[in-house]
């Protein structure tokens, strides 16, 4: 199977004659696979069969599950690592016939949840294992509710599924649709978690759509949401679930069909594989992948792309990550075909801070700016130096845009929708500010936001682009950095100031 890819299964079941009412059935189906599969618990499904005679007086318990966390209050939501999250599973009988429900409490994983308390309004709950207990609603009266309320820690900066399933109870139980609930808890702590962004119309329909990459600390995890913050459902591992150095995603159309492919390049922690991908049908299929710098380099890598020749084809562009000399290199790529087009040494080779890229075409101003088609910038270590270059490595400018010392994030494209190239500076550390846009044409500031802002505790990453569902201009797309809840923002920022169109939380989810 392709990433993205789903395939069914369906069989019919008779119960036997002779099986009582209320009796549970169980059937369990493990799968396996030919590759590595780090990830065991989804491997597994688990049938339940509550039998009715048709004539014995029922029950239908019903379960339900909240959390709450980061002002959100839903089944699927944030948290900082050792925050107390509130957690609720009620269950409620909407049967003719009192009855009774035994959950089986399943996390996913040891170690990443500690539960600081556990109290229920009747019945009784007990742990059977590190990663386990059993919770029995005791007797309910029709229409009657009892609640479960636990208080929750996670350990780690991974993302956590807890559920509860009915494994047992009687009468019998018609409705075996509404037997189970789950939480999904994605973690964050400092240094860890944040979303990387990158604007693509990968569907070739209206505008772009938004695709997201996870951070330092989780599976490296590519999600793809519409222009209007909807879930699109695809997601997928870009490298092997257990990495956990980060995504960075962008987003360009290598080969001109008019669909945009997904570019993923990972963090620290293992080679420099670039990977670029199609979607057609909800299906990922990988168009080519490389390894932008020496297989033994680990530090990561920034990536960029647009199409810098004027060949309707986009080009590939990335920086080399902390631990080498701050090479950038230039690829045109297609069918399992990559082409060098360029390689230069953007700072001082003895710098081994990293080095991050942004890419568009400016045609340049007589008088005032050159002609470019790169701009890079310094990670932690040196001053926030931006420099500008031509496609096949040329030095064209450069300046400090920022007194940042903890690195600055460049980005390139409309950031006002009034169709010029803009650059877009934005501090890993949102220190002194959050972000700047400038106009390149003439250096005016076009968009500003100051450090300090509440939900965003520090550092952001930007991508610009026409998306699906707006004005049809350029918007901004705002993503929290490390250390913050996984928020992402769309805002469209004319000259008469911001409007948030868009606000979304794009979770790690098992």
């Amino acid at each position: 199977m392709q990433p993205g890819e789903t395939r069914v299964v369906e069989f019919t079941v008779r119960v036997a004659p002779g099986i009582r009412t209320g009796q549970v059935l169980w059937s369990c189906f493990l799968t396996g696979t030919e590759t590595d599969e780090p990830y065991q618990p989804n491997n597994i499904i688990d049938g339940y069969l509550f039998v009715d005679d048709g004539v014995s007086p029922v029950g239908d318990m019903a379960i339900q599950a909240v959390a709450s966390s980061d002002g959100v209050v839903g089944t699927t939501v944030s948290a900082a690592v050792g925050a107390s999250v509130p957690i609720r599973f009620t269950s409620t009988n909407h049967g003719p016939a009192a009855a009774r429900g035994q959950y089986a409490l399943i996390l996913d994983a040891a170690g990443t949840l500690e539960i600081a308390s556990a109290t229920t309004g009747q019945g009784w709950i007990a742990p059977t294992s590190a990663t386990s207990g059993v919770w029995d609603t005791g007797l309910l009266q029709p229409g009657q509710s009892v609640s479960l309320d636990l208080t929750v820690r996670l350990a780690s900066a991974a993302n956590v599924k807890l559920f509860a399933q009915r494994v047992t109870g009687a009468p019998g139980d018609p409705n075996a649709s509404n037997e189970r609930a789950t939480i999904v808890l994605d973690g964050y702590a400092p240094g860890t978690a944040g979303r990387s962004v990158a604007v693509g119309n990968v569907d070739g329909a209206g505008g772009g759509e938004i695709v997201t990459g996870t951070g330092r600390g989780e599976t490296p995890q590519v999600r793809l949401y519409s222009g209007s913050g909807l879930d699109t459902g695809l997601r997928y591992f870009a490298y092997e679930r257990a990495f956990r150095g980060g995504v960075q995603v962008a987003s360009c159309d290598v080969d001109n069909d008019g669909l945009a492919e997904i570019i993923t390049a990972p963090g620290g922690g293992r080679a420099p594989t670039i990977r670029v991908l199609r979607v057609a049908g909800g299906v990922v299929a990988e168009t080519v992948a490389f390894d932008a710098f020496e297989s033994g380099f680990l530090g990561g890598a920034s990536v960029a792309c647009a199409d810098l020749d004027g060949d309707g084809r986009a080009e590939v562009v990335v920086g080399a990550g902390p631990g080498r000399s701050p090479d950038v290199k230039v690829f045109s790529v297609g069918a399992g075909t990559v082409v060098t087009r360029a390689t230069f040494t953007a700072y001082d080779a003895p710098f081994q801070g990293g080095v991050r890229v942004a890419a568009g075409r400016y045609a340049g101003r007589p008088g005032w700016l050159g002609a470019f088609d790169i701009a890079t910038t310094p990670g932690p270590g040196r001053p926030a130096e931006l420099r500008l270059w031509t496609l096949g490595g040329g030095a064209v400018a450069q300046l400090v845009v920022s007194s940042a010392t903890a690195g600055v994030q460049p980005t390139l494209g409309d950031a006002n929708g009034d169709g010029a190239l803009d650059l877009v500076i934005a501090p890993d550390d949102g220190q002194p500010l959050v972000l700047q846009a400038f106009d390149v044409n003439s250096g005016a500031v076009v968009a500003s936001v100051p450090s300090g802002l509440p939900g965003v505790p520090g550092g952001v990453r930007i991508a610009l682009g026409v998306l699906q569902g707006g004005p049809g201009v350029a918007e901004m797309v705002v993503a929290n950095g490390p250390g913050g809840p996984p928020r992402v923002r769309v805002v469209f920022w004319p000259a008469a100031g911001p409007t948030l169109r868009v606000e979304f939380v794009p979770l790690e989810v098992p």
